[in-house]
């Protein structure tokens, strides 16, 4: 069904309708996790990739957990493709 979130993702579509609602789902979706930073500090784990991908955090923990996982996992693809710098 065109004019969904669900479409653009899963469905590949890619028409005006269909990636406004999955613009306007995603910039909701921020704003849920930036509220519930806000209102509850505790729930998110802090200084790790999860926290920054999951939870929306950009402290500096998290944002450094998140650096180096990405930095691992771009390590590991370019071994597996027997890229060597």
């Amino acid at each position: 069904m065109h004019g969904t979130s669900a479409n653009y993702c899963h469905g590949g579509c890619r028409c005006d309708a269909c990636r406004l609602a999955n613009t306007v789902y995603h910039r909701e979706l921020r704003k849920r996790l930036r509220e519930r930073i806000d209102t509850s500090p505790a729930r998110v784990p802090h200084g790790t990739a999860g926290g920054y991908a999951n939870h929306g955090c950009r402290c500096d923990d998290c944002r450094a957990a998140h650096h180096k996982a990405m930095a691992t996992a771009y390590a590991k693809r370019r071994a597996e493709r027997g890229d060597v710098a």
